[in-house]
């Protein structure tokens, strides 16, 4: 689960995936509270909105979520879309039955 670099613990944690050593520490969470759904979810959220800041196009800001390079942000955000839309297309199909 958990990396230790020059004592510091590198992992993500929880539904979101949220970065320990760069999130959890900025907000003062310990890394058990990152396991409980409400609180990981409530800093995600968080996360995600300083991103959009400044941002004009929101899967910019998604991208940012995973890293603040271009090229990596991009790859994820493509991911996280791929995701949406199979998530909407498949909603779709249900209210159609």
């Amino acid at each position: 689960l958990a990396i230790f670099r020059n004592h510091k613990l590198k992992c993500d944690v929880g539904y979101m995936q949220v970065n320990y050593n760069s999130n959890g520490l900025r907000f003062k969470v310990p890394v058990s509270h990152l396991f409980k759904p409400k609180t990981n979810v409530r800093i995600a959220a968080h996360i995600l909105k300083e991103n959009m800041q400044g941002v004009r196009n929101p899967w910019r800001a998604v991208g940012r979520y995973h890293s603040w390079s271009a090229s990596m942000g991009k790859e994820y955000a493509w991911k996280v879309r791929g995701y949406y839309e199979e998530l909407k297309r498949r909603e779709k199909e249900e209210r159609a039955r």
